[in-house]
């Protein structure tokens, strides 16, 4: 009997992928890479699935730095939702 790897490597959308601070208190900052000029779009994600909060979209990204105010969502745990073409990254977001 041989042994053999399997599964998925999920590839990110994204490198070098800041997210600060978190928790969140008002305004985050996000910064980042792509491997080609892409169009990038950022959303805000309750656990349950719900969009809580479209945060931008770019055309021809490769680097990536921007500071969104979360001032108006609720404290809780949310997903950052980073798509570039068809990849997507998900970081978890604590706002206080």
């Amino acid at each position: 009997i041989q042994a053999a790897t399997t599964g998925i490597k999920d590839a990110d959308a994204v490198s070098h992928l800041s997210v600060y601070p978190n928790p969140v208190k008002g305004e985050m900052n996000v910064s980042f890479t792509t491997t080609a000029n892409q169009a990038v779009e950022l959303n805000l994600y309750a656990l349950d699935g719900k969009l809580v909060k479209q945060l931008g979209a770019e055309k021809n990204v490769t680097l990536f730095n921007s500071t969104f105010n979360l001032a108006d969502v609720r404290c809780g745990i949310y997903l950052l939702q980073i798509k570039t073409g068809n990849k997507l990254s998900c970081r978890k977001i604590v706002v206080e």
